[in-house]
């Protein structure tokens, strides 16, 4: 159930109406081992497979770091986590993550 959920997500992303909620970001999603970019172009949402970005890591907080240490020199990333674990982990590499700028949202399950 939770795979095709992704599966959905990832083609549903690829849908022209995604521009509404992109407009000029740009969306990473990974699915499995596969990592996509959705991006904004003349109102028409373009997909692309990002090699460097594809990872087998099974954990989350890890996959996070790694798609994190892939950015290029001087970028702005926002992670949003549900708990503590992603900050302490980034805390724990920032050094190899430098020079980004990194924002962190922590939000509750409640």
């Amino acid at each position: 159930m939770r795979e095709a959920l992704f599966d959905f997500l990832v083609e549903y992303c690829a849908n022209d109406i995604a521009s509404i909620f992109l407009r000029d970001k740009k969306l990473f999603v990974t699915n499995k081992a596969e990592c996509y970019s959705y991006e904004v172009e003349n109102n028409v949402v373009v997909k692309s497979v990002e090699d460097k970005f594809a990872c087998d890591h099974e954990e989350a907080d890890t996959r996070i770091i790694y798609h994190l240490s892939k950015l290029e020199a001087s970028r702005i990333a926002m992670v949003k986590a549900s708990d503590t674990d992603i900050l302490v982990i980034i805390l724990g590499n920032i050094h190899k993550l430098e020079p980004l700028e990194i924002f962190l949202s922590i939000y509750s399950r409640i």
